[in-house]
């Protein structure tokens, strides 16, 4: 969702047409790459810390927590050779209002109280979720980007540790006339 976003200030570009937009750009200051796909394309990235390093612009590559692979060490090791000034964010069971959840177990759980049906619960009581509301992780992307001090690190953004077990009854609790099942 990305509507709010643009503005004479703030370009959105989709991987679609990245080559036709990135030459009519005279200036920039921050590029963001965000992806919550394992196969992202690693020459679309290599492509925009090119630009960024011609532009002399800030680079954030933002994933998944999972997504973690060895194209990220590729792109950052491509940013410290052209001397981009690059930071990594991650980021894990991301929530919020208008979001298209994915399969993860706790998109499975809010999907399941927002409908008002069973929880299924798979696996055992020892797996985990890390809830975090997309507030944060937004706000904290920007500060990884902007802050000054943060060339080269990494943030990870996460909510407070609890089970998949604990999570669901929560939400049974609070959504009310629910049921919670185990299913293997």
């Amino acid at each position: 969702n990305t509507e709010n976003l643009i503005s004479e200030d703030f370009v959105y570009v989709d991987i679609e047409n990245v080559n036709d937009v990135l030459p009519k750009i005279d200036r920039v200051d921050y590029i963001f790459f965000l992806t919550e796909n394992r196969k992202f394309s690693s020459e679309l990235a290599l492509t925009l810390v090119d630009f960024s390093a011609e532009k002399q612009a800030r680079f954030l590559f933002g994933s998944e927590l999972r997504v973690k692979s060895a194209e990220e060490k590729n792109i950052q090791e491509a940013s410290s050779k052209r001397g981009v000034d690059f930071r990594r964010v991650h980021w894990v069971d991301v929530y919020g209002p208008k979001m298209s959840l994915s399969h993860s177990p706790m998109d499975q759980i809010l999907v399941a109280a927002a409908g008002r049906k069973a929880i299924h619960i798979a696996g055992n009581r020892e797996d985990f979720v890390y809830p975090v509301f997309i507030k944060d992780v937004v706000e904290g992307i920007l500060k990884a980007q902007v802050s000054p001090g943060t060339r080269g690190m990494l943030f990870t953004f996460a909510g407070e540790k609890t089970s998949v077990f604990n999570f669901a009854e929560y939400l049974k609790n609070l959504v009310g006339g629910i049921e919670t099942e185990f299913v293997t």
